[in-house]
């Protein structure tokens, strides 16, 4: 039980600090639009966390996977038309790519691997839908939903890295869409979407480790107290990642 125990903390801690990285690249790509549009109020990208907080915490209170299907469906949608925006910009004027590594030195692959796993890691995510499938065989298996959307993830995101680093070199930064101009709309429509995009897979994210740590918490609160304590903690826990 133990063991069982020291998994679902640390499945949650994963899921709760990963989505942390949600919410800055929200406010980033937010502050980008506004700077742009407001450019005599420019705010740092803490104002745009702080914002962020109110809607996170309303929409985290959903607590049934089906619920949120559609806002995986409009985020799946806003990244695809990311993608292209984003391959438009890095397949046209590339630079001469002879000065270009082929790979960085060998002290730097740690940063390559977490950011790869970080990217690619969807643990949370995998065991709630295979539980909430029809059929959860096809789950699996060979070939199963999860070899086929790897698949296409795993290329998607090899298309973006090299072309967006034989534009970029090593100036690309973390989110490639942070590269494209500020001054052009196709740019600001694709940085739209990709907040839009993250913003909906937070929820996603979230879904995992709050019914975890409601398990484990639940038979704690009083019957009667069972609905808000559950508020309560999807609130502190969005601000948790906020901070």
């Amino acid at each position: 039980m133990t063991e069982m125990h020291f998994v679902d903390y640390a499945m949650a801690g994963v899921c709760l600090g990963g989505t942390s990285v949600y919410v800055i690249f929200i406010a980033a790509s937010l502050k980008n639009i506004f700077d742009y549009f407001y450019p005599s109020n420019v705010f740092p990208v803490e104002v745009y966390c702080a914002l962020l907080m109110l809607p996170l915490i309303i929409f985290t209170q959903v607590r049934h996977l089906k619920f949120l299907v559609p806002f995986s469906i409009l985020a799946n949608i806003c990244l695809i038309l990311t993608f292209v925006i984003t391959c438009y910009y890095t397949f046209v004027d590339i630079p001469d790519t002879s000065d270009k590594k082929l790979a960085t030195n060998i002290m730097e692959w740690p940063l390559f691997l977490s950011t790869a796993i970080f990217a690619m890691e969807g643990i949370n995510v995998v065991m709630p839908v295979e539980n909430e499938m029809e059929n959860p065989k096809h789950f699996l298996g060979c070939p199963g939903v999860l070899n086929i959307t790897m698949c296409i993830v795993a290329c998607l995101y090899s298309v973006v890295g090299l072309f967006g680093y034989l534009k970029y070199g090593d100036d690309v930064l973390g989110s490639i869409t942070l590269n494209l101009p500020e001054d052009e709309v196709l740019a600001l429509i694709a940085k739209i979407f990709v907040a839009v995009a993250v913003f909906f897979t937070y929820f996603l994210q979230m879904y995992a480790p709050m019914d975890i740590l409601w398990i484990r918490v639940k038979d704690k609160i009083s019957q009667r107290f069972q609905n808000g304590g559950q508020i309560l903690m999807r609130s502190l826990s969005v601000i948790l990642t906020g901070k």
